[in-house]
């Protein structure tokens, strides 16, 4: 990703940023597990509030 489709580090402070997300019943089919689905969400999570 290019660096100027990126915003700057300050663009969220001061405001709330909510996340929501549940697990599929097809986590299975497509190969994943719910380890899985629970790694992905922390690391958005993460990367949203570095």
């Amino acid at each position: 990703m290019p660096a100027s489709d990126v915003l700057p580090r300050e663009a969220l402070k001061g405001l709330r940023l909510g996340l929501s997300a549940s697990g599929s019943e097809d986590l299975g089919r497509l190969g994943f597990r719910s380890a899985h689905f629970k790694l992905a969400l922390g690391e958005v999570a993460r990367a949203a509030l570095a």
